[in-house]
């Protein structure tokens, strides 16, 4: 071999060394050219997870693999990703990879394409979903005389008689509420000027008329936040403490009272003198103990909600106003140090367990989070919406607009997955199961009126 051969294949080592190898270290270390920026970029990575797995995954409009999976080398842009599975509504949102970075869509749910199926033929009246979302109280129109109330146990699938009512004795049923701890079902049966109300043990289906232990016509009525053998009502300007195990009723405080919280051994009221309104706050058990007051804004009219404890919830109707405020505001007699979160409201919806309330203006929905003291913006809607139910700890909200259900992602972002799943006339009632499987609702079908379940995950 010559000595240029040698000096030949000496240099042709030195330029793969020098050049190929680097390149090849680049490539390893994850960094690509990008030819839309023609420049070498470091790339990112998008994580993906889904529920169910094994769903599809496209990047803009290519298919690349199956959930859960991790894309590597992805070039910096911003990308189309596409979560789909037959029988499911596609998942579809811009996702951005940065270089040198993981970026995560991990909370993606894709919702069954699925017709509800009638499981309760008839003219339903009550239809109510108790807290714990295992069980459903329902009453059923069998005549012009005949009302039948009935339990439906979700976990069990058990259909149970409460008590089959003669509907010439009342006006109307009307369903009140549930104890919190889902032990208990307050109906009213309003007769002329009287409001008659029934108490439904679930655990035996015993059923308890009020007046046979009271024989007062109550206003308001609401079971303690924290024992559901207590109930407190409102009569007058009157609140009776009604104690369910010894049936005895005993009058707790007067005032000129508009509405009222109990929560164990703490009474919560609002009350209205000439143009004043106060926040109220007295220990039930303890004679002669002082009412603390804090005065509210005047021209108001102030409802006391259920939320997270620790904190009161007042909904002005009047101004559409909503004021979280920490409970111990009455310490420092300092409502404006004390207030917690402060926006515009007609409406608030909660679910015991959950430390996020959800309210709305009529059109503009937010959620707040008291973990983390954080308010999101969730969507504005051309119309109001009637309902709003969490899909566990999911960031997918179940709402009701007219006759129409939603479901729709609550993640902060512009850009949310909004599924129209069902449609149907009369709807009313929507209901989510514990396992966020299943949605109950009454409406016609087809000019089959009943209870209807439709089937999302």
């Amino acid at each position: 071999m010559t000595i240029k051969t040698r000096r030949l294949i000496y240099i042709t080592f030195f330029i793969i060394f020098f050049v190929v190898v680097p390149i090849l270290t680049l490539y390893a270390t994850g960094y690509r050219y990008n030819f839309k920026k023609n420049r070498i970029e470091k790339t990112g990575v998008l994580i993906v997870e889904s529920i169910p797995k094994k769903s599809d995954i496209y990047l803009n409009d290519k298919f690349a693999k199956k959930t859960p999976t991790r894309l590597n080398h992805l070039l910096p842009d911003e990308y189309k990703l596409t979560v789909s599975k037959d029988g499911y509504y596609d998942w579809t949102k811009k996702v951005t990879v940065r270089s040198g970075m993981s970026t995560f869509a991990t909370d993606i749910v894709l919702f069954k394409k699925l017709a509800p199926i009638l499981i309760e033929p008839g003219e339903i009246n009550i239809l109510a979903g108790s807290p714990d979302q295992q069980k459903i109280i329902y009453s059923k129109i069998l005549d012009n005389s005949q009302e039948e109330m009935r339990l439906f146990n979700i976990n069990g699938g058990t259909n149970l008689l409460v008590k089959t009512l003669n509907s010439k004795s009342y006006d109307r049923l009307d369903f009140v509420s549930w104890s919190p701890d889902s032990k208990k079902i307050l109906i009213k049966k309003p007769a002329d000027d009287f409001n008659n109300y029934l108490i439904i043990d679930v655990t035996n289906l015993e059923v308890k008329e009020l007046f046979d232990i009271t024989r007062l016509n109550f206003s308001k009525l609401k079971f303690d936040q924290n024992n559901s053998t207590i109930l407190y009502g409102l009569t007058g300007s009157t609140i009776y403490k009604i104690d369910l195990i010894n049936n005895t009723v005993t009058d707790i405080i007067a005032s000129h009272i508009t509405d009222f919280l109990a929560d164990k051994n703490d009474l919560f009221y609002i009350s209205q003198v000439a143009e004043e309104t106060f926040l109220n706050h007295s220990q039930i058990n303890q004679n002669q103990n002082p009412v603390e007051k804090i005065k509210l804004s005047p021209l108001s009219q102030y409802n006391l909600e259920v939320g997270p404890n620790d904190y009161l919830y007042l909904l002005d109707q009047k101004n559409n106003d909503l004021f979280v405020i920490e409970k111990r505001a009455f310490t420092s007699q300092d409502i404006a140090n004390n207030i917690i979160l402060q926006n515009q409201a007609k409406q608030l919806f909660w679910q015991p367990g959950n430390q996020k309330i959800i309210f709305s203006n009529g059109f503009d929905v937010w959620d707040y989070d008291f973990s983390t003291n954080q308010i999101n913006f969730i969507n504005r809607y051309g119309q109001p919406i009637e309902n709003a139910i969490w899909l566990l700890n999911k960031p997918y909200l179940v709402y009701q607009i007219n006759d129409e259900i939603h479901i729709t992602e609550t993640a902060p972002g512009n850009t949310k997955n909004d599924y129209l799943i069902n449609k149907c006339d009369g709807l009313d009632g929507l209901f989510v199961d514990y396992q966020a499987q299943n949605l109950y609702f009454k409406c016609l079908i087809n000019n089959q009126p009943g209870i209807y379940k439709l089937n999302i995950q």
